[in-house]
């Protein structure tokens, strides 16, 4: 097993799901919400998102003969049922907050 990525975390799952989820409901893209800088870094954060985003929709709309949802976002993400999820807020500031924040790809 390699080193932790950004996906081997609920919590950073469910913040990228809450930042897709926030970006179709306020009409924003997600790179709006860190100002990213460069077009390229934009685009490729943004599609990354939506395709996350619409993949975990996607599963969320999956549901039995008796139309029950068949997953939760607990069950998707490997939540703990005790733990509390993260908040909006709490989500961008600890990714960096609005504005400044660049990724650089080598």
């Amino acid at each position: 097993m390699g080193p932790p990525t950004f996906l081997d975390s609920h919590q950073n799952l469910y913040a990228a799901y809450e930042l897709y989820s926030r970006s179709v409901a306020f009409g924003k893209t997600p790179s709006e919400y860190f100002g990213l800088k460069y077009a390229w870094t934009r685009y490729c954060f943004d599609e990354a998102l939506f395709i996350f985003g619409r993949l975990v929709d996607n599963a969320l709309q999956e549901t039995d003969k008796k139309g029950k949802p068949v997953t939760t976002l607990r069950q998707l993400f490997g939540a703990p049922a005790n733990e509390q999820l993260p908040d909006a807020e709490s989500i961008v500031r600890a990714w960096g907050g609005v504005g400044g924040v660049e990724v650089v790809v080598k």
